[in-house]
């Protein structure tokens, strides 16, 4: 009996033993796999930290090369600025001593040249010394009166909307999108003033004669003409009557006198 319960003791020893070292291989397998997990983790980010940096010094260097880019922009646009400035400042200078060349020309011409009349209902408006586009100071003249008479003689016309416009070579006085007259710079000259200048004072002469003429022609007057012409009708009617009426009367009585005193 003691035998056998040293027997089965020596079998417990055994068995507990190949219990702990099955439990250390697997707990050694399973610490190798979480240490290899750990270290591929730890590579992972190693190799996007990495990626990161690469990233962010592409990004510096793109950031510098287009800072490098916007300043030689703004380099080529202040050079373009001043050529431009300076190709300005050669066309005043130039364009200056063109216009001091012209006055003193026109200044010599002025008491010996008639200016041409803008004339408009027997009223004179201004003058016109230079040509203009091929057309005469006498053409130019002519059209301007022609254009303000048909203007004036509009029915629903009103003065105060002329307006002037004004372009890199010419000022225009214009109603309802028509040029009413024009002036340029050779006009100024002779004027001594701008042409925008003249123009302005233009405007003024001549919406003070459309005003004239629209109270000759306006509505008032149109219905105080027809009434004047049916009076004229009415009136012709009435002698035309009166005579016919006068001529029967004279008819009968002579018809009478003669069945009377005049028979023998």
């Amino acid at each position: 009996m003691l035998l056998g319960y040293k027997i089965t003791l020596a079998f417990m020893r055994i068995l507990s033993l190949l219990c702990v070292c099955f439990l250390s291989s697997f707990v050694s397998n399973v610490s190798a796999q979480v240490v290899e997990k750990v270290f591929d983790i730890l590579g992972r980010d190693s190799l996007s930290v990495q990626r990161n940096i690469t990233v962010s010094d592409s990004d510096s260097i793109r950031l510098v090369d287009i800072q490098a880019e916007l300043a030689a922009a703004k380099l080529n646009e202040a050079n373009l600025r001043m050529e431009v400035e300076q190709m300005k400042l050669a066309a005043f200078v130039a364009d200056s001593l063109k216009l001091a060349k012209q006055k003193h020309r026109i200044d010599s011409l002025r008491m010996v040249t008639q200016g041409i009349p803008v004339v408009v209902d027997n009223d004179t408006l201004f003058y016109f010394y230079a040509k203009r586009g091929g057309h005469t100071p006498q053409q130019r003249a002519e059209n301007v009166a022609n254009d303000i008479t048909e203007l004036g003689k509009r029915f629903n016309l009103q003065p105060d909307s002329l307006y002037i416009e004004s372009s890199d070579i010419v000022t225009d006085v214009m109603y309802d999108n028509k040029v009413i007259v024009s002036f340029t710079d050779l006009d100024g000259l002779w004027e001594n003033c701008s042409r925008d200048q003249l123009a302005a004072s233009k405007r003024l002469i001549i919406v003070e004669k459309l005003r004239l003429m629209k109270e000759e022609h306006g509505m008032l007057q149109l219905c105080k003409r027809i009434i004047y012409f049916v009076l004229v009708l009415i009136g012709q009617f009435l002698l035309f009557w009166g005579t016919n009426w006068l001529f029967r009367k004279l008819k009968v009585r002579i018809v009478r006198l003669r069945n009377t005193r005049l028979k023998p």
